[in-house]
């Protein structure tokens, strides 16, 4: 593909945001290293990929119908976990309200899922989209079930009949993940 000024240029497409973190520093071993040289007709130079800014990040974009690199999930730090996804939803359009506070519920259920089968979310996640739902949706219906969680152990806190929660203790959690249906949640 051939630019405006003759430059050569690269098409920009999901897969390049995708790479993994092996794939990127492959890429990033290639690259011209000499700053102010001459442009070049190397399809990987740097100034080609705008989203090699964070070629050094473990995740530079989102997309919650495709599940994120387990390793390059965990080797992020929160924030950017979560900025990705309110960057994804900006990007896509959709109204998240609390912004904030959804992509943090969206960051919490992809750490889960990236733990594997050490916890049941991804077998609920697996469930959940062979019963119809798209993973976006599965996430969401997995995330309604954890704030749920959430604000009943904050009910239970404040409370001075119930115990206090103990830590580590979530088989109520998994126990309502298990009971989720696809269109238990859809009907909500």
């Amino acid at each position: 593909m051939v630019g405006n000024a003759g430059q050569k240029s690269v098409p920009r497409c999901r897969a390049q945001r995708s790479l993994s973190v092996r794939q990127r520093q492959e890429i990033q071993e290639v690259l011209p290293r000499q700053a102010g040289s001459a442009a070049s007709d190397d399809v990987f130079e740097a100034d080609e990929f705008e989203d090699f800014d964070d070629i050094d990040k473990p995740i530079g974009d989102y997309d919650p119908l495709v599940e994120p690199d387990p390793d390059d999930w965990r080797a992020a730090d929160e924030q950017q976990r979560i900025d990705v996804i309110e960057r994804y939803h900006r990007r896509e359009g959709i109204d998240m309200g609390r912004s904030g506070l959804h992509a943090t519920v969206h960051a919490i259920v992809e750490n889960q899922i990236a733990e594997g089968d050490e916890l049941p979310i991804r077998r609920t996640l697996s469930r959940l989209m062979a019963e119809g739902l798209d993973r976006h949706e599965a996430i969401h219906a997995i995330g309604s079930v954890l704030v749920g969680y959430i604000n009943d152990l904050v009910r239970k806190a404040k409370s001075e009949t119930s115990p206090a929660p103990q830590p580590g203790n979530n088989a109520a959690y998994f126990a309502e993940l298990e009971q989720l249906t696809a269109e238990s949640w859809r009907s909500g």
